[in-house]
């Protein structure tokens, strides 16, 4: 079947019709590239923590050497950077673990405050109107303050880098891919220019450091292409993820009600909406290291095959969550979800975008008990994007507010 999503369209409906086909149909994406798509929970579980399932498309996909990965912009774009997105084995533990150490429990606990404050100085904006939409208003506006201010990014320039990289995830074809890396290339020279002259206390400076270290120096490519990584799943996914958890709650009233009685709390509302509908769509690509048998599906990879993990449709796998996989439950018993990956390549920035969206979401319904939708929930539309899951619109009427 054919992979892409119709601009408005839900991509479970995608998803769905996958499922149908199997554990792990075959699809085309842009380019006419095959890949085979995991829709089953546990099979994409399995790979991503297999050493036989590889990001990097360098070393262990043949049709990138020959150029097949360069014939439409897109693809090239997800795999043709040198970051810890796209790395495999120690190469990958060199590019990953400054990240992950630079985004430590105490980096996060101290940019808790932060968020709050960005959250409440966007609400006060919001003040006393009678409608808004929470993604353009408040979703969007919240990771890219956030994300800038982990980098030591000048305010003048965070408009700039979110323009930038959501076209990133637009798989509709309307984006000009080529275009749109040229621009996070530009900002991000910039960016690397101001660290090297005036260091700070952030990530760039930290990476910065890392670069230049003795023991595991980057390439200036590989620099700049881990900030790129940072900038684009800092920001655009933890739209989604904001933005989702409050529709999810706007939609079922009685689910809010849990978490304000303190029956439920707002980690568990912020796991069952990225288990429900998690912002990470089908990210390109995997790669088969060698022939791969799968013996509880029976699916088969052939070396060098691209693979590409659909986590939404994991996480609506009934198999993993039960019948009812398909409803938003915050009561529901714990399940691993993959919204964050698994394996070796779990996101690092994963305890950084829990606490933006449990953050987010408790400071707008605290400001805006009363809010509604403002149009049926049906009639809201999506990204049009296989990578990413998110609303592009979602407007509320605010009732009447409360003080913060």
């Amino acid at each position: 079947m054919p992979l892409g999503t119709a601009p408005g369209r839900d991509p479970f409906v995608d998803t769905d019709e996958a499922r149908l086909l199997g554990p792990c149909p075959t699809v085309i994406l842009p380019g006419d590239l095959e890949a085979k798509l995991v829709v089953d929970h546990e099979l994409a579980r399995r790979l991503l923590t297999s050493r036989l399932v590889s990001r990097d498309a360098r070393l262990h996909w043949p049709g990138h050497r020959r150029g097949t990965g360069q014939r439409h912009p897109l693809i090239e774009s997800w795999v043709g950077t040198e970051n810890a997105l796209n790395s495999y084995g120690e190469q990958h533990s060199r590019l990953r673990g400054p990240i992950a150490r630079a985004l430590s429990r105490g980096r996060i606990e101290r940019m808790t405050g932060v968020i709050t404050s960005v959250a409440d100085n966007l609400l006060d904006r919001i003040g006393s109107s009678v409608q808004a939409d929470v993604v353009e208003d408040f979703a969007m506006r919240l990771p890219l303050v956030v994300t800038a201010k982990l980098l030591g990014i000048e305010e003048r320039r965070e408009e700039a880098f979110r323009r930038a990289t959501a076209a990133l995830f637009d798989t509709s074809g309307l984006a000009d891919a080529a275009e749109s890396q040229q621009a996070i290339s530009d900002l991000l020279q910039g960016l690397i220019a101001t660290k090297q002259e005036r260091p700070g206390d952030d990530l760039a400076t930290d990476l910065l450091r890392e670069a230049h270290a003795t023991r595991s120096a980057w390439t200036a490519q590989q620099l700049h292409d881990q900030l790129m990584l940072v900038i684009a799943a800092g920001i655009e996914t933890t739209v989604h993820g904001i933005g989702s958890l409050i529709v999810n709650l706007l939609r079922r009233p009685e689910q809010l009600h849990l978490i304000r009685s303190g029956q439920a709390t707002w980690d568990q509302a912020c796991e069952e909406s990225l288990r429900f509908r998690g912002p990470a769509g089908a990210v390109p690509l995997r790669f088969a290291v060698e022939d791969i048998h799968d013996t509880v599906t029976g699916e088969k990879f052939e070396k060098g095959q691209p693979i590409l993990i659909d986590f939404g449709a994991a996480g609506r796998d009934w198999k993993a969550h039960g019948a009812d996989a398909d409803q938003f439950n915050i009561m529901r018993k714990p399940a691993p979800h993959l919204a964050f990956g698994a394996g070796p390549h779990f996101c690092a920035g994963a305890a950084l975008a829990r606490r933006e969206i449990t953050v987010a979401a408790a400071r707008w319904f605290a400001r805006f008990p009363a809010s509604q939708l403002a149009v049926p929930a049906e009639s809201l539309t999506f990204v049009p994007s296989w990578i990413v899951n998110g609303y592009i619109q979602i407007p509320v009427l605010l009732g009447a507010g409360a003080d913060a």
